[in-house]
């Protein structure tokens, strides 16, 4: 009963952390959308925005533009969730292996 025990315990901590690479999966997917959206509306010639070397400016650039193109940014709201369902199932994970490591 306790090997089960201990079984269940591993699967849980590896389901959460492959829940976790999932959500991230899934909230980069959002940012790539809301990027092709941006690129969609640009001016033509108009320099194209990437994914690659992403950081606050750019974040906060990218945004502005998406929430101009569509005011509701159910896009940006998709992204939060799946990165707060991401965080959180990372901690879970994190929590629940590293309680299994000996002591």
């Amino acid at each position: 009963m306790h090997v089960l025990l201990i079984a269940a315990v591993w699967g849980g901590g590896i389901a959460s952390l492959a829940f976790t690479i999932y959500a991230c999966i899934r909230s980069n997917r959002a940012i790539s959308e809301m990027v092709e959206v941006v690129n969609r509306h640009a001016d033509p010639g108009a320099p194209k925005e990437t994914t690659l070397g992403w950081h606050a400016a750019k974040w906060e650039r990218v945004t502005a533009r998406y929430r101009a193109i569509d005011p509701a940014a159910p896009l940006i709201r998709r992204h939060r969730l799946w990165f707060s369902l991401m965080v959180a199932s990372g901690l879970v994970a994190f929590a629940v292996l590293a309680a299994q490591a000996p002591a």
